[in-house]
């Protein structure tokens, strides 16, 4: 009897003592495996903490194995799941695009501290570091390191931002701007986005006369860029003129590009009948977004503004015209769609056009939801590369089904209308359209390429602020043979007219 209750309490003891180590044990799984959300959602963290966690969950399965040599099928059950914590942590820190990513956080925003606060040469370099680290890791060009041209770039600028005591942030966002732009990769950029920007205040009077911007202290805009090219990322000249001239309407823009307005910058316009104007304005006639507004008297308009979709049936041209200006797939989109095809059909509408001309991007998901009303069971997709750290998936382009909304068909024209802004995911609308043979697409070339990169991942430098993102996927173009760079459009025309050329050809 007495044996028995040794053997008893033996017994006890034994399991008193395993206990608390397979309580350990699940508690750093979980908490190595939290430290991907917690990363994503809250704070920024190094990727080597979670080696520290790997090992700590490692460390605490020998254990295990020590303590309960009795309990084999619980320690490999255990140790499975260990196994599996360590794996999702390192990969979640090392080949997660979104490690340390400003995305999924409700709290983040993209601006840099103001332009012209300074930051010492040490601090620069660092930021630098930072930009290129990521830079590095996400970019699906990049996987398998930099080409010889950017390490000598990244060397050379590390340098001479040591040889500073300062530098202000709008000239640190230049420096890390001129590596990013050697990818040509419109998506990857380092924005010089710093907080309440000023802008020329009699831009919306020049916009409102049709004046044209030709030349800024005496050299074209087509000189300028040409000096300026490498501070901006695209795959199109036209593009990164855009961006170029929006920077020449605000002082934070003006000073990026290494224009000072202290005596005066000299714009030249010229009017719509062909005359030549100058103006000089100074560090006064840039103003912050409100006094802008109030200044053009634009205040009823902004407070009204229209949604990011709309429509109008034109019964009289038999036309319906749907104008996306980014490309957000939501509840509205859907509503709005609906709606539209639903009037297109009890009005015996013919002809549906897609106005893209301001849309920057977004999701391709609105594109698959226009579709589900044309009456096509199948339509091709775009192929991809992810970029996953030292790994990479994809897939080619295949046929997709077409899950049609069989009461609302449209089987009449379908057009575009794009210009040099339509960018990202208006391009790829754009493309599912014609290299599917849906539609007809009048404009200008869009803003980047079929064959190029996107699905972008956000960060922001420790010191500066300046934010910057990265493409982390490699786009195949739908239509494989077509090896034009751009997205060309069927109807060539300045965007700003592409509306009445449609109208011509239903006439």
């Amino acid at each position: 009897m007495k044996r028995n209750i040794r053997i008893t309490r033996t017994k006890v003891r034994a399991k008193t003592k395993y206990a608390p180590w397979l309580i350990l044990c699940i508690l750093l799984d979980i908490l190595a495996i939290a430290l991907i959300p917690l990363n994503m959602l809250y704070m920024s963290l190094p990727e080597w903490i979670t080696v520290i966690f790997a090992a700590l969950v490692l460390f605490s399965s020998v254990l295990l194995w020590i303590k309960g040599t009795r309990h084999k099928v619980i320690n490999v059950f255990i140790s499975l799941l260990c196994l599996l914590a360590m794996c999702f942590t390192l990969f979640g820190a090392y080949c997660n695009p979104y490690w340390n990513n400003l995305f999924f956080r409700t709290n983040a925003d993209a601006y840099s501290r103001p332009y012209n606060e300074t930051v010492s040469g040490k601090e620069a370099k660092q930021d630098l570091d930072y930009a290129v680290k990521y830079l590095q890791k996400c970019h699906p060009a990049l996987i398998h390191g930099l080409p010889s041209d950017i390490s000598e770039k990244v060397q050379k600028t590390s340098e001479e931002l040591l040889q500073l005591d300062t530098i202000t942030v709008n000239a640190l966002s230049v420096k890390i701007q001129q590596i990013f732009s050697m990818l040509s990769d419109g998506h990857t950029y380092a924005a010089d986005n710093c907080p309440d920007r000023h802008y020329l205040k009699e831009t919306h009077s020049h916009n409102e006369a049709g004046d044209t911007l030709t030349k800024v202290n005496g050299k074209t805009i087509g000189e300028l860029f040409k000096d300026k090219s490498d501070l901006y990322s695209f795959e199109a000249e036209s593009y990164g003129l855009v961006r170029m001239k929006d920077d020449l309407g605000t002082l934070e823009g003006l000073d990026y590009l290494g224009i000072s307005v202290s005596q005066g910058v000299v714009f030249v316009y010229e009017t719509t009948d062909g005359e030549e104007k100058e103006f000089t304005y100074f560090e006064e006639d840039f103003v912050l977004y409100d006094e802008y507004l109030r200044y053009n008297n634009m205040e009823a308009s902004n407070s009204e503004q229209k949604s990011f979709v709309y429509y109008e049936v034109q019964k009289e041209r038999n036309l319906a015209v749907l104008t996306l200006d980014s490309c957000i797939y939501n509840d509205e989109y859907i509503k709005c769609l609906k709606e539209m095809f639903t009037e297109v059909k009890a009005q015996g509408i013919e002809n549906v056009c897609v106005d893209l001309r301001s849309n920057g991007g977004g999701t391709s998901l609105v594109a698959n939801e226009f579709i589900k009303y044309l009456d096509v069971p199948l339509y091709k997709d775009m192929g991809m590369v992810w970029r996953l750290g030292c790994f990479e998936i994809g897939f080619e382009g295949t046929e997709t089904e077409n899950p049609r909304y069989t009461d609302l068909l449209f089987n009449g024209n379908v057009y575009m209308l794009t210009s040099y802004y339509t960018f990202s995911s208006a391009m790829d609308f754009t493309q599912y359209i014609t290299d599917n043979g849906l539609g007809t697409v009048i404009g200008e070339p869009c803003g980047n390429s079929p064959n190029g990169y996107g699905e972008i991942t956000l960060f922001k430098c420790p010191n500066s602020q300046i934010a910057f993102q990265i493409s982390t996927k490699k786009w195949t173009r739908i239509d494989k043979e077509n090896t034009d760079l751009l997205l060309q459009p069927d109807i060539e025309c300045e965007a700003d007219k592409a509306l009445d050329r449609l109208y011509e050809i239903i006439a």
